[in-house]
């Protein structure tokens, strides 16, 4: 009975985690679209400021995912979760009411610095066994790509029928109602350690950061960087054969489903062996697979088989490295490494923005396949020679 009941009550904790990630991600993708349209319309507007405020959350995420990861070590996750969720909430209420772009750089800069992913993906390490940790990433997965296409479908609806305004109220009342479920359900789990900096502290966060978990930090920086390279490119493929823009997602949640499919059925399996070296390289390979069968495509068919390896590959490393992460760090710094995981997440995401960005500005498409193409050898050359068993 005790199992059960432990089991309901890691239960109910993860789901509320499911919700915190899935709202998060939902109101950036949700907003994002229309930041460039809305920053015309407001007091001392200039392209600089306007770019500043597209940015800056994407950078305050990744500089504060490390200390704010530290300190739910220092203090408990459920105070950093908090803390963080009031700091996006009174972001979000700013933007309701911003009328100067400056205004609206301090609502993004709130916002930007709720930085909670790190501390999130210490609680799922802190309360998910061992065993199951791989299928607890997937269906992390899972909710960021529900997060993302049920943004682009509402939140163009919203926009439409009112303004940026209605988004941001929604934004808020959203992230009111997850603060009020973690200050009544969440448990403080994890209670404040003393002398936290001391020697025995920096010793074994020295340990932690090896040659094992830096492939990994660098794996996701890769993928991340890749996956933003890719949905610059694959959009306008998709237009050059033919397909129109309100048939591309049409596509995208085929190729998805059925990565997911792939995936379900192969869990189980999976789970019960190590994922090692050789498994991410394989998926590195077909990565690489992918971008070429990309480069050289020519039709539908050439163009869907694409796409539809690149997100089998996707989902499995987006599973695999934050599960083999997890297993290699110790309990006491999990919300400190996996500040530098989240870290090198959005860092990759922004790397690939401004790099892609640029590229197209002065070059044709393929020259952004084949640098992909070159990013992609250069981190399997990076797995094949560095990355080794963990360290006991």
């Amino acid at each position: 009975m005790k199992n059960n009941e432990c089991q309901f009550y890691n239960s109910y904790i993860i789901y509320i985690l499911y919700a915190i990630f899935s709202v998060r991600m939902f109101a950036m993708f949700m907003i994002l679209p229309f930041i460039f349209i809305h920053g015309f319309n407001l007091n001392y507007e200039n392209k600089l400021f306007i770019g500043i405020a597209m940015g800056i959350y994407g950078l305050l995420q990744a500089i504060l995912q490390i200390p704010f990861g530290m300190l739910s070590d220092i203090i408990g996750r459920k105070p950093v979760i908090i803390l963080c969720l009031l700091l996006f909430f009174f972001g979000s209420v700013l933007g309701i009411f911003s009328e100067s772009i400056f205004q609206f750089i301090i609502s993004r800069s709130l916002q930007g610095s709720g930085a909670i992913s790190s501390t999130i993906m210490a609680c799922f390490s802190d309360i998910v066994s061992e065993k199951n940790r791989t299928k607890t990433m997937f269906f992390l997965g899972v909710c960021f790509g529900i997060s993302f296409y049920s943004s682009m479908i509402i939140g163009p609806l919203i926009f439409n029928l009112f303004n940026i305004s209605a988004l941001y109220w929604l934004v808020s009342i959203l992230c009111f109602i997850l603060i009020l479920m973690v200050i009544l359900f969440f448990p403080s789990t994890v209670s404040i350690k003393k002398n936290f900096f001391n020697r025995d502290f920096f010793n074994n966060f020295r340990l932690n950061i090896n040659v094992y978990t830096c492939s990994l930090f660098v794996s996701i920086f890769c993928l991340h960087l890749v996956l933003i390279l890719n949905f610059m490119i694959i959009p306008k493929t998709m237009l050059l054969l033919g397909i129109e823009l309100c048939d591309h997602w049409k596509i995208y949640c085929f190729a998805i489903f059925l990565s997911m499919l792939i995936f379900l059925l192969n869990m189980n399996y999976l789970e019960k062996k190590i994922v090692n070296k050789y498994l991410l390289t394989f998926f590195i390979v077909l990565l690489i697979i992918s971008e070429f069968l990309l480069l050289l495509s020519n039709n539908i068919i050439s163009l869907f088989l694409s796409i539809q390896i690149f997100f089998i590959s996707l989902t499995f490393l987006e599973s695999f490295i934050p599960s083999m992460l997890i297993k290699s760090i110790s309990i006491s710094h999990r919300g400190s490494i996996m500040g530098f995981y989240s870290t090198s997440q959005f860092f990759g995401s922004a790397v690939g923005s401004i790099l892609g960005g640029w590229i197209l500005h002065f070059f044709q498409l393929k020259i952004v396949l084949y640098i992909l193409i070159c990013i992609c050898f250069l981190w399997l050359t990076f797995i094949l020679i560095f990355f080794n068993k963990k360290s006991k």
